[in-house]
Protein backbone atom coordinates (compact mmCIF):
# COMPACT_ATOMS: atom_id res chain seq x y z
CA UNK A 1 0.00 0.00 0.00
CA UNK A 2 2.62 2.52 1.28
CA UNK A 3 4.69 1.38 -1.89
CA UNK A 4 2.35 2.99 -4.35
CA UNK A 5 2.06 6.19 -2.16
CA UNK A 6 6.09 6.77 -2.28
CA UNK A 7 6.71 5.84 -5.48
CA UNK A 8 3.97 8.67 -6.85
CA UNK A 9 5.58 10.83 -4.14
CA UNK A 10 9.20 10.06 -6.06
CA UNK A 11 7.24 10.47 -9.43
CA UNK A 12 6.16 13.93 -8.50
CA UNK A 13 9.96 15.10 -6.87
CA UNK A 14 11.14 14.41 -10.37
CA UNK A 15 8.70 16.76 -12.37
CA UNK A 16 10.24 20.40 -13.28
CA UNK A 17 9.10 22.29 -10.55
CA UNK A 18 10.55 23.00 -7.35
CA UNK A 19 9.21 21.02 -4.85
CA UNK A 20 9.81 20.91 -1.16
CA UNK A 21 8.61 18.63 1.14
CA UNK A 22 7.99 19.05 4.75
CA UNK A 23 7.34 16.28 7.42
CA UNK A 24 4.05 17.63 9.64
CA UNK A 25 2.73 16.23 12.89
CA UNK A 26 -1.02 15.55 12.86
CA UNK A 27 -1.42 18.04 15.70
CA UNK A 28 0.46 20.89 13.33
CA UNK A 29 -2.57 19.80 10.73
CA UNK A 30 -5.35 19.73 11.89
CA UNK A 31 -7.09 20.73 9.08
CA UNK A 32 -5.79 17.98 7.30
CA UNK A 33 -6.75 15.39 10.36
CA UNK A 34 -10.15 16.47 10.23
CA UNK A 35 -10.71 15.97 6.62
CA UNK A 36 -9.33 12.45 6.75
CA UNK A 37 -11.32 11.40 9.74
CA UNK A 38 -14.38 13.07 8.16
CA UNK A 39 -13.23 10.93 4.54
CA UNK A 40 -13.06 7.57 6.76
CA UNK A 41 -16.53 8.19 8.05
CA UNK A 42 -18.38 8.10 4.54
CA UNK A 43 -19.23 5.85 2.11
CA UNK A 44 -18.39 7.53 -0.83
CA UNK A 45 -15.43 7.56 -3.01
CA UNK A 46 -15.41 11.25 -3.56
CA UNK A 47 -17.37 14.23 -1.54
CA UNK A 48 -17.40 17.70 -2.74
CA UNK A 49 -17.56 20.63 -0.21
CA UNK A 50 -19.20 23.61 -1.37
CA UNK A 51 -18.27 25.24 1.78
CA UNK A 52 -15.91 24.32 4.02
CA UNK A 53 -17.74 22.64 7.33
CA UNK A 54 -18.37 24.86 10.53
CA UNK A 55 -15.41 22.32 12.63
CA UNK A 56 -13.05 23.28 9.59
CA UNK A 57 -13.61 27.22 9.63
CA UNK A 58 -13.04 27.06 13.31
CA UNK A 59 -9.88 25.06 11.99
CA UNK A 60 -8.90 26.87 9.01
CA UNK A 61 -9.34 30.21 11.19
CA UNK A 62 -6.80 29.08 13.78
CA UNK A 63 -4.10 27.66 11.20
CA UNK A 64 -4.80 31.58 9.69
CA UNK A 65 -4.19 33.15 13.20
CA UNK A 66 -1.17 30.99 13.42
CA UNK A 67 -2.59 29.63 16.92
CA UNK A 68 -0.17 27.01 18.22
CA UNK A 69 -0.67 23.35 18.92
CA UNK A 70 0.66 21.22 21.88
CA UNK A 71 1.52 17.84 21.62
CA UNK A 72 0.99 15.44 24.55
Amino acid sequence: MYATIIARIRDFAREDWRLEFKHTLREGNSCADFLAKQGAAVDESLVILEAPLAELSMLLDADIMQVPHKRL
